[in-house]
């Protein structure tokens, strides 16, 4: 009973729904279409990776701000977006490749530092240690350490406190053959 109430109120709401629909895709279509170049001239330039990345996020942002109507015209705007979109992007991906696998590459060579620094606390004969050295090997594996950066966000922490700790042996070591020398 109460249902046939609102159908008139229904037919004409869905109505005027479809005439919103029209108006946003009659406005949302011109803008689009030049994302769409923007992304497509984007895509043919010579930009450094870091800045073309950056303008390849914008365009993004700016067309899902846009909020696309639907439709084969719609769609046929999407696909020539991010078919440009994929190809402004390949310069970028392999720029960041690199990045990851230079960051990865920087991570197994901290690894090894401080494998080294362990197998040094581990091997080495204290009562008979050549102190110089084992501050040459500090000062020396500080500056590796520092020399192999960035790592993975996530790693940092892990491999710096592995560091820290193999380090901090030594040192004591060296520190308290420092503080015995100054008693004596």
């Amino acid at each position: 009973k109460h249902a046939h109430a609102f159908d008139g109120k229904l037919h004409l709401l869905s109505g005027q729904l479809r005439e919103l629909q029209d108006w946003q895709a009659f406005a949302a279509i011109p803008k689009l279409g030049e994302l769409c170049a923007a992304m497509e001239k984007l895509a043919a330039t010579d930009l450094p990776p870091l800045q073309k990345a950056d303008s390849v996020r914008e365009l993004q942002n700016q067309w899902r701000a846009i909020k696309p109507p639907t439709g084969k015209q719609a769609q046929a705007l999407w696909d020539r977006f991010k078919l440009a979109g994929d190809k402004a992007w390949e310069p970028c991906a392999a720029y960041f490749d690199k990045e990851k696998a230079q960051r990865a590459f920087n991570l197994q060579q901290r690894q090894a530092i401080c494998e080294a620094l362990e197998q040094f606390y581990s091997a080495q004969d204290w009562s008979k240690a050549d102190w110089k050295a084992v501050a040459r090997i500090l000062d020396k594996a500080k500056q590796e350490f520092h020399d192999f950066h960035p790592v993975e966000r996530g790693e940092e922490k892990g491999i710096r406190a592995r560091f820290d700790a193999a380090l901090g042996a030594i040192n004591g070591k060296l520190l308290a053959e420092q503080q015995a020398n100054e008693e004596r």
